[in-house]
């Protein structure tokens, strides 16, 4: 495994599969649409159902960029694989630790959520979970005085690397 460092806290570089069509992005998120998937280390070009795996690496933008960006860095899976309503997908990565200890995610998604950490499942959401979700919804957050938490998983990191596996689903219809 290998993998650059976590730079600004996210994630940047990814092997990403999918969309897997489903009956209902919501009601059957929990089932399979890679077989074994909490146990997957895909390699780029490996096929599952007739789909490679392929890179998505998000850019580490200069910060003389940065001061006037109007999203926040985020991975978009929909950009790179292509979106419709339900659909399910995959993104994998490595993280490696100096040494093994707690890590914290925040978590923002717009469809369900489904992340393993070494095989382990750390977060299961099957709906879309956003309290932030853009400057806009912060500035009405700040308007209407209130602050809503986006959700966060704890986990412990092993020494060494350690396997990332996300699900994403889309929205039903």
């Amino acid at each position: 495994p290998t993998g650059p460092p976590v730079q600004d806290g996210l994630i940047r570089d990814w092997l990403v599969v999918g969309p897997f069509p489903v009956q209902d992005s919501s009601r059957d998120f929990a089932q399979e649409q890679i077989p074994g998937e909490a146990d997957r280390s895909p390699a780029e070009s490996e096929t599952v159902q007739g789909l490679a795996w392929r890179r998505l690496e998000l850019p580490k933008k200069p910060d003389y960029e940065n001061w006037g960006t109007t999203e926040f860095d985020w991975v978009d899976l929909g950009e790179k694989l292509g979106y419709k309503p339900n659909q399910v997908a995959y993104a994998h990565t490595y993280l490696h630790a100096a040494r093994a200890g707690k890590v914290a995610l925040v978590l923002e998604h717009g469809h369900g959520l489904r992340l393993w950490l070494n095989g382990q499942l750390a977060y299961d959401q099957p709906k879309h979970t956003m309290a932030l979700g853009s400057y806009v919804g912060i500035s009405r957050q700040k308007q209407a005085l209130v602050k809503y938490p986006s959700p966060r998983v704890e986990f412990d990191l092993t020494s060494g690397w350690n396997r990332l596996l996300v699900k994403i689903g889309s929205y039903h219809l």
